[in-house]
């Protein structure tokens, strides 16, 4: 039986992602702070609860993880899907210091924390899959917190892709679609100030006809576009949006 792992599972594109491999026969394995309730009763499914913003704890948690799976050495797929948007659509200068540094161990090093225990453990991990953003390659005034945050996650999977290329690092940027962290930014009070003019014209784009996936549309392309091998237009390591993908 193939094994997954899924961070962020209890809601949005994780919980989709989880009940689609599971319809595929994999044995899906989640880590995060929510249970899904959606996938109980637990046949091929088990969950860890963590903060995974927590890194003094995630080296214990992740320990505790595999040493409750001992029959596992190898993750077919890995998705590191965890991540959280900003609490207000702001200036950098007025973004609190604290506010930076969650953004960045939850959407940045929580990847890296679970990756280290992975490979420290010699589990083989033939493709990680990690949920990027634009807002990490493209600046959006207001993104603040959320893309300095993405920029660097990015910027460390490409490093592990080189560093590591035995595992194959498929960095998606999966555009806008319909979960919590998408519907924050876009309820979040937003200033009349030109400044975040790009926020929104956003706003007013989500507004539009198919503009907006759903959590089972988008992650029935991930899975398309990357088992059983990753589609040959996606190189490791390197970010691409995965709408460039799908409108060919």
């Amino acid at each position: 039986m193939k094994n997954a792992l899924i961070s962020g599972v209890g809601s949005g594109i994780g919980l989709a992602i989880a009940r689609r491999l599971l319809d595929m026969g994999y044995s899906v394995h989640g880590i995060g702070r929510t249970v899904p309730d959606l996938l109980k009763p637990p046949p091929r499914f088990s969950h860890q609860t963590c903060d995974l913003s927590d890194l003094d704890a995630l080296p214990d948690q992740m320990t505790r993880f595999l040493t409750d799976r001992p029959g596992i050495a190898r993750f077919d797929a890995v998705f590191l899907n965890a991540g959280q948007f900003a609490n207000a659509i702001r200036r950098v200068s007025e973004t609190p210091l604290e506010e930076l540094m969650y953004l960045m161990r939850l959407n940045c090093f929580a990847s890296k924390g679970i990756l280290d225990a992975l490979m420290g453990a010699g589990i083989e991990m033939p493709l990680c899959v990690v949920s990027a953003s634009i807002a990490g390659v493209r600046a959006r005034a207001g993104n603040g917190g959320y893309a300095i945050s993405k920029a660097a996650l990015e910027m460390m999977i490409e490093l592990y892709a080189l560093e590591y290329p035995r595992t194959f690092f498929a960095t998606l940027g999966l555009c806008v679609v319909d979960t919590f962290l998408s519907n924050k930014i876009g309820t979040l009070p937003l200033s009349e100030d030109p400044v975040f003019r790009e926020q929104a014209m956003l706003r007013e784009r989500a507004l539009g006809a198919n503009y907006i996936a759903s959590p089972d549309q988008r992650a029935e392309q991930m899975i398309a576009l990357l088992l059983p091998e990753p589609d040959p237009r996606i190189t490791s390591g390197k970010f691409i949006e995965i709408r460039e993908l799908i409108k060919s």
